[in-house]
């Protein structure tokens, strides 16, 4: 993860995840993102590995 800028008190945020790779035995990689709407600007951008229990 790689945190761009702060998130304030009463702003607003959106949060996307894609799952951009199925790894096996379900294990999926996920690319996150999130926008601070209220500066408009991004906020913090990562990937991530997950376990999905069936």
């Amino acid at each position: 993860m790689a945190f761009h800028l702060p998130v304030q008190i009463d702003d607003r945020v959106t949060g996307t995840v894609e799952v951009v790779e199925e790894l096996g035995d379900s294990k999926y990689c996920l690319s996150t993102t999130v926008r601070n709407t209220t500066q408009e600007k991004l906020a913090l951008e990562g990937e991530a590995v997950v376990l999905m229990d069936k």
